[in-house]
């Protein structure tokens, strides 16, 4: 019927706009999937329309429409596609409202029962900012295992967040692996010199002052005016800092001994 797919294209274009305008066509979506859902209650296309609706409510802060439409996709259509996102997005809401175990339990149910899809993977980097907010640092890197190496290598927020992890972990022989790795295939990356600066970090962490020095040094030579630099200066401060301080100390101590 080509009423009935231009009544659910027409809603689904309004839907992709709604990022221009959130305010206006957020209702101008769902009004466009009601009046097609409504004309066309059997079309094949209820699934995805009912999740999208769900979706809208949802960013509309009306929880108890939003749930209960992804619950009425879940039950009403067992085998469509979008019974996986309509879960995630359960588990999200639970976890939203504080109930973390529930909705960590639904989190398993995408992992359990969608192994290989998208939303598997979305639930995963869901996950690791979960774990890492909370400071549960081995579950939150732990999640990496289960996330395609391509969508790692394409995503620079999960590789920063997986050398932030290392370090964090006091893992830093790791860290400075991962790091070297990155720059040395991405060396014109916008986070590269972040990465450098790190590298040195990772040095300065474990007391070996002059490896950090070199590499902050590097970092500033080789990407001046960056995030990079600034942040290898403040580590060749803090290292001089820490010399001068431990220097005065002892140069107290000496005087203080000469005096006894």
């Amino acid at each position: 019927d080509s009423a009935e797919a231009a009544l659910f294209l027409l809603a689904g274009c309004q839907y992709q706009l709604i990022d221009e305008n959130p305010e206006l066509n957020l209702q101008v979506a769902l009004n466009g999937y009601l009046s097609a859902s409504r004309s066309y209650p059997k079309s094949l296309l209820i699934p995805k329309a009912t999740y999208r609706m769900a979706e809208i409510y949802l960013q509309q802060k009306m929880y108890k429409r939003a749930i209960y439409l992804f619950e009425k996709t879940i039950r009403e259509h067992p085998e469509s596609p979008y019974v996986a996102h309509c879960t995630f997005s359960l588990a999200k809401i639970l976890i939203e409202k504080g109930e973390d175990a529930q909705g960590l339990r639904k989190i398993r149910e995408v992992f359990t029962e969608y192994p290989e899809s998208n939303v598997a993977v979305e639930a995963r980097i869901f996950l690791i900012a979960y774990y890492d907010e909370k400071e549960q640092y081995d579950r939150a890197i732990s999640q990496y295992d289960s996330i395609p190496e391509k969508v790692v290598s394409e995503s620079p927020d999960l590789k920063n967040t997986y050398a932030d992890l290392l370090l964090k972990l006091k893992r830093y022989d790791e860290a400075r692996d991962f790091l070297f790795k990155q720059v040395n295939l991405y060396p014109d990356d916008p986070f590269a010199p972040r990465w450098m600066a790190w590298i040195g970090d990772a040095y300065y962490a474990e007391g070996r002052e002059e490896e950090a020095k070199k590499i902050y040094y590097q970092t500033k030579s080789r990407y001046p005016g960056s995030e990079g630099e600034v942040l290898a200066r403040s580590g060749i401060l803090d290292i001089s800092s820490t010399k001068n301080v431990k220097g005065n100390y002892e140069r107290v101590l000496k005087g203080f001994n000469q005096l006894l």
